[in-house]
């Protein structure tokens, strides 16, 4: 699930995916809009109007960007790229939300544990969590640069209903 515009009285969502390999379109809401897209393709005609921008897109298994990290530049990168220019250009804009993760920062071993996560440089230490990195710094810049407002989240393992098996929690469980 890529971008959000919820159904409701006052709001609507439209969620935007491309649904590869890991992901069901039989999954999403009936109470949605859906877009089946590339985030690298979607254009502002696509998007409509919209207050908040949240972007959970990410090629996302560690393993696989290990084998090939092209996608992962092109989606996670990339896309946030594209979708930070459609944003920034948006008058209606309230927030730009960044769905990151913790791998951003590397390996356990080289955190400062006396310091708040936010303080601790990023180390990422394979495809994926570079192009998290990467696509957290295009956020950061085009917030400084253009003054899109924005939050960047860097959440562990989401988690959710008929999630794809390759993934952590479903893998342990």
């Amino acid at each position: 699930v890529n971008l959000v515009k919820e159904k409701n009285p006052t709001t609507s969502v439209l969620v935007v995916d491309k649904c590869t390999y890991a992901a069901n379109p039989n999954n999403i809401s009936k109470s949605v809009e859906y877009l089946k897209e590339d985030i690298c393709n979607v254009t502002a005609d696509d998007l409509g109007d919209y207050d908040y921008l949240v972007n959970f897109a990410a090629e996302s298994h560690v393993d696989n960007s290990i084998k090939d990290g092209k996608p992962f530049v092109k989606t996670n990168v990339e896309g946030t790229y594209n979708l930070l220019e459609l944003a920034r250009k948006n008058p209606k804009l309230q927030k730009f939300v960044q769905i990151s993760t913790d791998e951003v920062y590397g390996d356990l071993d080289l955190l400062d544990i006396d310091a708040s996560f936010e303080q601790n440089f990023l180390y990422p230490s394979s495809y994926y969590s570079a192009t998290k990195a990467s696509a957290d710094m295009l956020v950061y810049s085009c917030g400084h640069t253009f003054g899109l407002p924005y939050v960047i989240t860097r959440t562990c393992n989401n988690f959710g209903v008929n999630q794809h098996s390759e993934k952590f929690i479903p893998t342990i469980m």
